[in-house]
């Protein structure tokens, strides 16, 4: 495994992990439930999305998550599941999750997925 580059950088830059919570808690405040803004991350489409809304949040993560625009049957599908907050939430929730992974490969960091949640870590200390 290559060796870590850097500490998590939301840990070293004053108010960076602050501000991630405080977006964390506003994207679940939107009132998605839990396994599917999961779907929004890297593992998502292999968690095996059953229902429609399911299916719909890991087409439009892959959508978005690639270069260009989302195809608009990409959209149309999200929008018979999710009004447009909802579906605003699940944006943020991609970009987030999408930008922690790619600063993790960066700094050839452990997953976000595979550390232990924030809950855990502050229970530990």
């Amino acid at each position: 495994m290559p060796i870590e580059r850097m500490p998590d950088p939301a840990d070293l830059v004053p108010g960076a992990r602050e501000a991630l919570t405080a977006l964390h808690r506003a994207i679940a405040g939107a009132g998605l439930g839990e396994r599917l803004l999961a779907l929004t991350g890297p593992a998502g489409a292999a968690t095996g999305a059953r229902t429609g809304e399911e299916r719909a949040v890991v087409a439009l993560t892959a959508a978005v998550t690639r270069s260009g625009p989302v195809p608009d049957r990409v959209w149309d599908q999200a929008a018979k599941h999710f009004d447009q907050r909802e579906l605003a939430a699940l944006l943020l929730s991609i970009a987030i999750t999408a930008a922690v992974h790619r600063i993790d490969v960066s700094a050839h960091r452990q997953s976000s997925a595979q550390r232990p949640s924030s809950a855990h870590r502050q229970r530990e200390n």
